[in-house]
């Protein structure tokens, strides 16, 4: 049984990562619940102690404890950056650097990227050879923490698909939840740079891919993967109309706005493929699941907007 330390553990990803890895390790969940989503329970998981406290804070034997770190901590996505400068620069890099200069060479990184540092590729599949060309201040920061875990002996780095799926902080502001809520409550998709192409990956197969590193650590030690479903590449327009097939009453609104962060390419995960990390969930899974999630959201306009920007990193 590890003990692992995870840092932004109320988030989108780390609230679920935490009951994933909980059934086998100790948990470390710490997170300072800046977005008023409550502890999540956190007294109730198995083998899970939580601290609410910025990074900084957190006693020095819980770093000195842990066999596994997991810096999710950080502001997510373009406007939440963009919007918070200096603060994301702050969290998103520099306690990323303080991380690794607290740890010993005998503790393990396991760290969560972004493939939005590709930036624009408008030919071929990019591969974790690409070179990277982030756009946006987000991407940047990311990609500069990369290269800091990386000078670690025992680091792992993911650059992870455009997430989607339900979590127990749920997120609204993903392209695949929010399109899903959208044409649930309000059948019709607002839709801009329609061509632009992404790849998916469903967040319980993030939590798997953590669990796989924490498995096969010493042949995956020093390496960057892709991680995503090759199978879901697919244009905006593309996931508009997959997700409209499950409601055929939503129309798609063509938006003539032009998004600043003009990320667009097709990433390949056949790195991880080959040492036999697969993603299972694919959309269908995750358009039947938001459905039903949103499903008992409160009908109530005003209630059920006030709720959904709790679930909100861009503000």
């Amino acid at each position: 049984m590890a003990k692992i330390l995870i840092t932004g553990a109320a988030g989108y990803i780390g609230s679920l990562l935490c009951r994933v890895l909980g059934d086998d390790h100790h948990i470390v969940a710490v997170d300072n619940l800046m977005y008023s989503q409550g502890v999540l329970t956190y007294d109730a998981l198995r083998n899970t102690n939580f601290y609410r406290c910025d990074v900084d804070n957190l006693p020095g034997h819980v770093w000195d404890d842990a066999d596994i770190i997991i810096p999710l901590a950080g502001y997510v996505g373009m406007p939440s950056c963009k919007k918070h400068h200096s603060e994301s620069t702050r969290v998103n890099l520099n306690n990323v650097e303080k991380i690794v200069d607290k740890a010993r060479d005998d503790q393990v990184i396991l760290f969560p990227n972004t493939n939005s540092g590709y930036g624009n590729v408008k030919e071929g599949i990019c591969t974790e050879e690409t070179p990277l060309n982030a756009i946006s201040h987000y991407g940047k920061l990311k990609d500069q923490a990369e290269q800091v875990v990386m000078s670690h002996p025992n680091a792992v780095a993911f650059r992870l698909a455009t997430v989607f799926g339900v979590s127990p902080r749920h997120r609204i502001d993903l392209l695949v939840n929010t399109l899903v809520y959208e044409s649930y409550f309000n059948t019709c998709m607002d839709l801009f740079d329609n061509g632009f192409r992404r790849n998916y990956v469903h967040v319980y197969d993030i939590a798997r891919v953590f669990d796989f590193a924490i498995k096969n650590i010493d042949k995956m030690k020093g390496e960057v993967y892709n991680v995503g479903n090759d199978k879901l590449n697919t244009t905006k327009q593309g996931i508009a109309e997959i997700i409209q097939k499950f409601f055929p009453s939503t129309k798609i609104n063509l938006i003539d706005r032009t998004d600043p962060d003009q990320r667009d390419y097709i990433v390949s995960s056949e790195k991880i493929a080959k040492l036999g990390f697969q993603a299972h969930y694919d959309f269908k899974y995750g358009i039947n699941e938001l459905s039903n999630y949103y499903s008992r959201m409160p009908n109530n306009t005003h209630q059920r907007e006030k709720l959904t920007r709790l679930m909100r990193n861009d503000q």
